[in-house]
């Protein structure tokens, strides 16, 4: 088992319009390349060849998710609500697939 404040590199996050399915969907991926870039500590992973497969298995490996809001000030000054979506990934999924890339677990 993983150590509690460990599981949080295998967290991302991606904004979302909406909280449908296919919203979500959409989401799982870039939440998928940020638990990649935390996990291995290589914010270029996106450039390796081979990526878009690696994450083309976000919604295979998603253990949970769960929606959170956050309201920034718009350009304008006025609040601005947005909401995330925040995936939490496996472990043993996101090691191997950093193992596909040629990274480790930092």
């Amino acid at each position: 088992a993983v150590p509690a404040a460990a599981q949080d590199i295998y967290v991302g996050e991606a904004a979302v319009a909406t909280q449908d399915a296919s919203e979500r969907e959409r989401a799982l991926k870039p939440a998928l390349l940020g638990a990649l870039i935390r996990a291995s500590g290589d914010a270029g992973i996106g450039r390796e060849a081979g990526i878009d497969a690696a994450l083309d298995e976000a919604p295979r490996i998603v253990r949970t998710f769960s929606y959170r809001q956050s309201v920034e000030p718009g350009p304008d000054g006025r609040p601005l609500a947005r909401q995330f979506l925040v995936a939490q990934f496996d472990p043993a999924d996101v090691a191997r697939l950093l193992a596909g890339l040629n990274r480790a677990v930092w």
